[in-house]
């Protein structure tokens, strides 16, 4: 939607700076050597922002497998050394027992 605004903006900007640029067609009848009115413009200097874009959408969230981990000897987690999104090789080490 905000795309759309800037094109709009941008075609507003441009009937606007070109409106005071029409030739009034009265050819001599305007005087002689009459001075060309020309349109102010007001400039200012290019810089870069961040944008932030924000996407709202309703869905469901499923994971590609289920993994159920549980635990050979009795205790209780006193380190957990991975973390979601970690990737893990075979046989590393995911959390230690007290």
């Amino acid at each position: 939607m905000s795309g759309m605004r800037g094109v709009r903006a941008a075609v507003v900007w441009w009937i606007v700076a070109c409106s005071g640029c029409g030739h009034s067609g009265g050819g001599e009848a305007d005087g002689p050597a009459a001075a060309p009115q020309h349109p102010q413009v007001r400039t200012a200097p290019v810089s870069r922002e961040p944008t932030e874009r924000i996407v709202e959408v309703v869905g469901s969230l499923v994971a590609d497998e289920r993994v159920t981990v549980t635990n050979e000897v009795p205790g209780s987690v006193a380190t957990v050394r991975v973390d979601f999104g970690d990737v893990v090789e075979a046989g590393a080490v995911l959390l230690e027992l007290d």
